[in-house]
């Protein structure tokens, strides 16, 4: 669902929308987002440290999306950048 949010949102920014980013599909992508963030964060820190296995490149890949998919769709440029 939030892919799906996040999709409708990034769609618009392209059309020249800008309002789109106080909308409430984009403030529901954030939060979903937000969340995937934390928990793919806390299954990073569960893995065995030193280990490159396809788990962790899964989830280390994972995060990088989710991360910049809240930097698209987020209009605060230092915030942005935080990401």
């Amino acid at each position: 669902m939030c892919s799906a949010h996040s999709k409708e949102v990034r769609v618009a920014l392209k059309a020249g929308r800008s309002d789109v980013f106080n909308g409430a599909q984009a403030c529901e992508a954030r939060e979903g987002l937000a969340k995937a963030i934390d928990f793919f964060k806390r299954a990073k820190g569960q893995l065995p440290s030193g280990e490159e296995n396809d788990q962790a490149e899964d989830v280390r890949l994972l995060l990088a999306e989710a991360l910049f998919t809240l930097a698209k769709l987020t209009q605060d440029e230092n915030k942005r950048e935080e990401l």
